[in-house]
């Protein structure tokens, strides 16, 4: 489906525009002020976005983020502790037993020939 990187290159840029939109605007900071506690971090990227969809631009996508951009933050603090020692422990016995077989019926496939 052809579609689908057009479609990521164009929520990236849809995405850039977004960052680099100048935030002192003055209706975004009355519905700032209007809001209560004040978001932050994640919270505020989150009202960001919403009232950039609604104010700015209609085709924005909201529940899209860049793919290195939630990595860091997400995956990266708990896959080097649990996932990592994981992936360790299953990957050489998994590998070598696979290539073991391989290299047995490619023989044999040899032979019959």
């Amino acid at each position: 489906h052809k579609m689908s990187a057009d479609d990521d290159d164009l929520k990236i840029e849809k995405y850039q525009d977004f960052l680099e939109f100048d935030w002192n605007h003055e209706d975004w900071k009355q519905y700032l002020e209007g809001l209560y506690p004040v978001p932050r971090g994640r919270q505020l990227m989150k009202f960001r976005k919403k009232w950039y969809k609604r104010h700015v631009d209609a085709d924005f996508d909201e529940t899209w983020e860049p793919p290195d951009e939630n990595e860091p933050q997400g995956d990266g603090g708990s896959a080097p502790s649990g996932g990592g020692d994981y992936y360790y422990g299953s990957g050489p016995s998994a590998s070598s037993s696979s290539s073991g077989a391989a290299s047995a019926s490619g023989g044999g496939g040899g032979a019959g020939a």
